[in-house]
């Protein structure tokens, strides 16, 4: 693990884990695909990793930096039922709703 990475929660909150570094240049994908195993305990644990402050500046370093997290084995956005929009290949936006209102989990 690198020294200058920094892990915490959103304030108020248990959800999600989120990873910073003092430098916004650290690879964090190169961090990413030698520590898979730690960040699938991270999600089983905290139920999302929130990756904050780092160069990612496009949807191409956005997946790379998925696939490095994970070992790219996800699951096709198929019968969409709730408004996104497809940006690229597997990344699509979050669910567009009005701001005053809730989206409810389910399980």
């Amino acid at each position: 693990m690198d020294e200058g990475l920094k892990f915490g929660m959103m304030e108020g909150s248990y959800f999600p884990l989120v990873v910073t570094h003092d430098n916004p240049s650290f690879d964090i994908v190169g961090w990413a695909k030698s520590n898979q195993d730690e960040i699938r305990e991270y999600l089983n644990k905290h139920g999302a990793v929130l990756f904050r402050g780092f160069d990612i500046s496009n949807v191409e370093e956005f997946e790379r930096l998925a696939v490095a997290s994970t070992n790219a084995d996800w699951v096709p956005y198929l019968e969409a039922t709730s408004p996104r929009d497809h940006v690229q290949s597997r990344t699509s936006t979050s669910t567009r709703y009005q701001n005053d209102r809730t989206i409810f989990f389910s399980q």
